[in-house]
């Protein structure tokens, strides 16, 4: 027998292979022929075990799944009684931001558009997005998936920054951010035609990458070779700095919720902090001994606040834009005076989940 054949064994879970084996072996065959016939036997028996084990976990699902969903209905009960209260004013609050925006959007549409004003159209647009990621935040922490909530707040906080930073700059800055989608659209075009045949679909026609490489030049040529660059629509308005997020962050002084976003950040990347640590995580008496890979109870403080400060900031941030009518300063302050109280009730329920986090680590011997 080489030194590189597999060993093998007549104790196999899978029955083609323990017949081939006895039969080769009643046969008197050598060692290093039985390897080649088990080589060659082993994509069917692969084959045949996956189609068992299939079988096998459909047979169970109903049982399983049943299971699951009692283990869920309790979780969830468990999940009200803790967060039930900052949960519901959090919904109030962007359930009443997304009607201001709404009711703005519709008195001011019509001349804003007549007037060509980039910057409410694309106030907008980022308020709609910021409305839709709320709830997504709200569906992930009343299901106990704080990291996931948190790493979804960070598109708000992304939301809130751009808003305010198209406001402060003006109408010559938002008509290259509306229109820097052709240029995110050019380069997502030739990742894919790169990739296409690998990946099992058809390519762009050589007409459609032609007009989007013309679209994609033409701008870049009326804006400069800088707007090519993932944040290029703000480099002339950022110089002598580099166009990228974080300026953008400074300079409107949103820079103090950096420790934040960067919390944010291990939810979404696959670095060795996010696989070390997880909101959902950080009250269990374990530690990081705990591999967190479900919903939990914990955790849920950093995604509501911050949620609840990134709604207000960005739907206040529209309202006041066109109007500085007494009607729109009242909306914005009955959607800054719950904004303390959703503060203060998610701190409540995380300081008495602490404790009891707390009587637990206590309890535990040794």
């Amino acid at each position: 027998m080489s030194d590189d054949a597999p060993p093998f064994s007549t104790d196999h879970d899978d029955p083609l292979l323990r017949e081939l084996i006895h039969r080769l072996l009643a046969e008197g065959k050598p060692e290093e022929e039985i390897n080649r016939h088990l080589q060659d036997a082993l994509p069917e028996a692969t084959a045949q075990g996956a189609a068992r084990l299939l079988e096998g976990l459909k047979a169970g699902a109903d049982e399983m799944f049943a299971d699951r969903r009692r283990i869920r209905r309790r979780f969830l009960r468990r999940q009200r009684e803790k967060w039930g209260r900052p949960l519901d004013l959090l919904f109030m609050l962007v359930e009443a931001a997304c009607e201001a925006g709404e009711e703005y959007n519709r008195s001011y549409q019509g001349v804003a558009a007549a007037e060509r004003d980039f910057v409410f159209d694309a106030l907008r647009r980022l308020h709609a997005r910021a409305c839709l990621v709320a709830g997504e935040v709200l569906v992930l922490m009343e299901n106990g998936y704080p990291s996931g909530a948190m790493a979804r707040w960070r598109t708000l906080h992304e939301i809130a920054v751009v808003g305010c930073f198209l406001r402060e700059q003006g109408k010559a800055v938002a008509e290259k951010y509306l229109l820097h989608h052709v240029v995110d659209t050019y380069k997502a075009a030739t990742d894919f035609q790169r990739n296409c045949h690998t990946i099992g679909y058809e390519p762009y026609s050589t007409e459609e990458i032609t007009q989007l490489r013309v679209e994609h030049d033409k701008l870049c040529q009326q804006f400069g070779k800088e707007y090519r660059g993932q944040w290029g629509w703000a480099a002339e308005a950022l110089k002598p700095k580099s166009a990228n997020f974080a300026e953008i962050e400074a300079a409107i002084s949103f820079d103090h919720h950096r420790p934040f976003f960067k919390l944010a950040c291990h939810s979404n990347h696959a670095g060795s902090k996010g696989i070390q640590f997880d909101l959902g995580n950080s009250l269990n008496p374990l530690g990081s001994d705990c591999l967190l890979a479900g919903p939990s109870d914990a955790g849920l403080l950093d995604p509501g606040t911050c949620t609840a400060v990134s709604i207000l900031q960005i739907t206040t941030n529209l309202i006041l834009y066109r109007s500085k009518r007494l009607e729109a300063l009242i909306v914005a302050k009955s959607l800054d005076l719950p904004t303390d109280e959703i503060l203060e009730s998610f701190a409540t329920a995380e300081a008495e989940l602490t404790a009891k986090a707390e009587a637990m680590r206590i309890q535990r011997p040794g």
